[in-house]
């Protein structure tokens, strides 16, 4: 990377960079004022996150580190944000995380405007498009607004990222301090403390910082410092976790583990969860529908590899979002179900930005050389238009959707519940191995594949035997269902690969309910 301004880390900041931090500072909590009722926002009711699950969770850690409670009982979650929101537990919640929350907003922003500078976007510039790919586009920006751990991982990865840029400059060989260098060290090691899946990101941006201080001025004395820094974070985390935990993994590890990830299928995840996960699931919609320039953002982050002066610049993006992505859509826990009811579009939130700035490169490079852009944005569109069809399969044919009758009982009970599909192959676990979804109508329950195709035979167990789940406080208590069981499915559905219009684009108009099966 060349022309890129030498930078020494001193903290002095220009007025214009103070214009801007104000602006995105007062959009954050413009926001956060719009996302709550006025009861809550003059602290006469708590806020509703206060009863949710994983908000919960975030702030009875919180309070415990704030009376110095190291019960394992009491921190469920990695200690990063709790840590955060600790200093302030004597507030109320909404104030003590809109507190941590906008810093960590302003922070990722910090680190979003030196690398957008690096593909010519400055000043307000930035602050739009940043605003834009965070809390001001629809349906995207409740990710930011409402407390999740990737609200720091976030802030974390994006400051990393700008830092590491300094290593890449090879005019200017000493652009990143020692200082800086400690804090990049201590930076990457929170990363994977705040959220363990993360590790991919933190280590591919800390071999690209080092290569760059390597391969740039042998900045062996920087490169010691990142590594210092990280492995006195890695300690300290570490103490942390034995004081609570002791020398074991916690639950929440445990479970996670459980879950684990299915690499095989990352296509498959991939166009429930971006293209269109109807009719394979009752209801939702694609990312790609609410957000469809992400292909343009890809292509123009793409293209910064095409470009011999931005080249590792691009790596710098590609290769962490990249990991990132493929861990996420591989991550069995994440489904098409609960991507907007729960809110897990939130895992995505710190690639939208970097995918923003390919959007601002691709639209700079249609200007100067059209034929390029629409050389590396066609490739995307057409996988964007490929479709995954469910066609009805026989019984002694794999199937990836096996559809039951539905039951006249809570949904939820269903959705949570302890039980299993039996095949010919064995029993799998509802949520673990394989996930039931109800209908909205409760006509019908939807079996969905999660690890391998169904083979057939196929019995649904509502209270199975011989068969455990691991510890996961996040369930609702479970009974036995209405109606009678075992259940054999009505129909078995496997995909076929087709192309057609874009599902994600107007008129919408592919196929949202399932094709009847044949009469037997």
């Amino acid at each position: 990377m060349t022309n890129i301004e030498a930078r020494d880390g001193r903290a002095a900041l220009p007025e214009s960079a103070l214009s801007e931090l104000a602006i995105v500072a007062l959009a954050f909590l413009v926001g956060v004022v719009l996302s709550h009722p006025i009861p809550m926002l003059l602290l006469d009711q708590p806020p509703r996150f206060a009863g949710w699950f994983d908000q919960g969770q975030y702030l009875t850690s919180a309070r415990a580190l704030f009376h110095g409670d190291l019960s394992p009982g009491q921190h469920w979650y990695p200690m990063l944000y709790p840590l955060l929101l600790a200093p302030f537990a004597g507030l109320p919640p909404l104030v003590q995380t809109t507190l941590v929350d906008t810093a960590c907003f302003l922070a990722a922003y910090w680190g979003f405007r030196e690398v957008a500078r690096l593909v010519g976007l400055s000043g307000i510039s930035a602050a739009v498009v940043f605003l834009l790919s965070t809390i001001a586009w629809p349906q995207i920006g409740s990710g930011w607004l409402m407390p999740w751990t990737t609200t720091p991982s976030a802030a974390l990865i994006w400051l990393a990222l700008a830092w590491t840029t300094r290593t890449l400059d090879r005019d200017h060989p000493q652009a990143l301090s020692l200082r800086r260098a400690a804090a990049l060290g201590a930076v990457l090691a929170l990363i994977p403390l705040g959220r363990p899946g993360d590790v991919p990101v933190a280590a591919l941006i800390g071999a690209i910082a080092a290569w760059g201080l390597i391969r740039h001025g042998r900045r062996w004395d920087a490169l010691g410092a990142i590594i210092g820094a990280g492995l006195a974070v890695v300690a300290l985390g570490l103490a942390l976790h034995l004081a609570i935990h002791g020398p074991r993994p916690s639950l929440y590890m445990l479970l996670s583990a459980a879950y684990g990830t299915n690499l095989a299928w990352t296509g498959w995840k991939a166009y429930l969860l971006l293209v269109e996960p109807r009719p394979w699931y009752p209801e939702g919609y694609g990312l790609l529908r609410v957000l469809p320039w992400l292909p343009f953002g890809l292509a123009g982050l793409l293209l910064l590899l095409a470009d011999a002066r931005r080249r590792m610049l691009g790596l710098l993006l590609v290769l962490p979002a990249a990991a990132y992505t493929v861990v996420m859509l591989a991550y069995i826990d994440l489904l098409p179900s609960g991507l907007w009811a729960f809110g897990n579009v939130h895992y995505f939130k710190w690639l939208l930005p970097a995918l923003a700035l390919g959007m601002v490169h691709w639209l700079s490079r249609l200007r100067h050389r059209p034929a390029a852009a629409a050389l590396a944005v066609t490739p995307l569109l057409l996988l964007g238009a490929l479709r995954l069809d469910p066609v009805p399969v026989a019984a002694d044919r794999p199937a990836r959707l096996v559809v039951f009758e539905g039951v006249d009982d809570d949904g939820a009970l269903v959705y949570f519940g302890h039980s299993s599909i039996e095949d010919a192959a064995g029993a799998q676990r509802n949520l673990l191995d394989v996930h039931l979804v109800p209908a909205p109508d409760q006509h019908r329950v939807l079996g969905e594949a999660l690890r391998r195709d169904f083979a057939g035979n196929e019995v649904w167990q509502d209270v199975p035997r011989g068969v455990s789940w691991p510890v996961n406080p996040m369930e609702v208590a479970t009974r036995p269902l209405h109606g009678p069981f075992p259940r054999r499915p009505v129909a078995r559905y496997a995909p076929s690969l087709g192309i057609g219009w874009p599902c994600w684009l107007p008129p919408y108009a592919c196929p949202v309910t399932l094709p009847t099966p044949p009469l037997r």
